[in-house]
């Protein structure tokens, strides 16, 4: 044995392992066996199903019942976006977006020519009211994109107000 040097400290005693966890059931899936994707793993199953089935994949159901999507809200969007897949269903749903929701957007002067426009409207939560501010602001007829811009970067009525006072030097 040797000998400890000196001039250094003894090594306080080791602490106490932790105690182990209880163990709890864990289901045991083979792998691959449980791939869950809630958009879907094959976009081109999602965009309209495959081509030689009527039916529709494991992933989509799941994915449609997951986020909600009903036959009444596919039958709602769909007489509003004809062109509307199931992946825009189940992005649309996941925002919040809802038929009431388009209905109040159209009424405020807004024109939403895609399922993308509305998921993006909703996403920056642009609202009726966001819209009217604005308008009140002196900003009418804003587009899509000009109206997910200004509600990305916080611009509010409140803003344009504020900072209208420094437009003229």
């Amino acid at each position: 044995m040797i000998a400890p040097h000196p001039m250094l400290a003894p090594m306080p005693p080791m602490p106490t392992p932790p105690t182990p966890p209880t163990p709890v059931a864990i289901a045991d899936f083979a792998p691959g066996a449980f791939d869950f994707d809630l958009l879907g793993g094959d976009d081109d199953e999602l965009a309209g199903g495959k081509p030689d089935s009527d039916k529709l994949s494991v992933d989509e159901l799941v994915s449609l019942r997951v986020m909600g999507v009903t036959p009444e809200y596919v039958r709602d969007i769909r007489a509003v976006f004809p062109e509307a897949t199931l992946r825009s269903m189940v992005s649309l749903r996941s925002v919040g977006v809802t038929p009431e929701y388009l209905r109040d957007l159209k009424a405020a002067g807004v024109t939403i020519k895609t399922a993308r426009d509305a998921t993006s409207l909703r996403s920056m939560n642009v609202t009726p009211q966001f819209v009217k501010q604005l308008a009140d602001a002196g900003y009418n007829n804003l587009s899509v994109k000009e109206l997910v811009r200004l509600a990305a970067a916080g611009v509010d009525a409140d803003f344009i107000r504020d900072m209208a006072k420094y437009r003229k030097k």
